[in-house]
C-alpha cells in the first residue's frame, strides 16, 4: 500500500504541472482543527474525510472524525447556557465559602 503522503504529494505535483500552482488549498489535520477552533466544523468534517480517504487505516484521524461527527449531530449545551441564573453561581460560591478546608465537607 502506498503512504498517503507519497499519494498526497504526487496528486499534488500533478496538478501544479497542468494547472495554477495554488488551485487548491493543503488539506491537513492542522486545518481542519484551524476551522473547529473557528467554528466551521462542518469544513473541518470534510478536510477530515479527505484525509481518512487518503489513510484509511488511521485510527486517531477516524476518531477524532467520528467524534466531530457525533458533536455535529447531538449537540450539547454550552457551559454558558447551563447556568440558568446568576443565582446558581451565586449559590456555587457561597457552598465554596462554606467548605471546611481541613474535611473538605460544608462547616454546620
Amino acid at each position: 500500500m502506498p503512504d498517503p503522503l507519497e499519494v498526497q504529494l504526487e496528486g499534488e505535483s500533478v496538478r501544479s504541472s497542468t494547472g495554477p500552482e495554488h488551485s487548491k488549498p493543503i488539506q491537513t489535520r492542522t486545518m481542519a482543527e484551524l476551522f473547529v477552533e473557528q467554528g466551521s466544523v462542518g469544513n473541518a468534517i470534510e478536510i477530515f474525510r479527505q484525509l481518512a480517504r487518503l489513510d484509511p487505516d488511521d485510527a486517531l484521524l477516524r476518531a477524532r472524525l467520528a467524534e466531530l461527527e457525533d458533536e455535529v449531530e447531538n449537540p450539547t449545551k454550552s457551559s454558558e447556557d447551563s447556568v440558568e441564573d446568576n443565582s446558581t453561581i451565586g449559590l456555587y460560591f457561597q457552598n465554596l465559602l462554606e467548605l471546611n478546608p481541613k474535611t473538605g465537607t460544608a462547616d454546620s
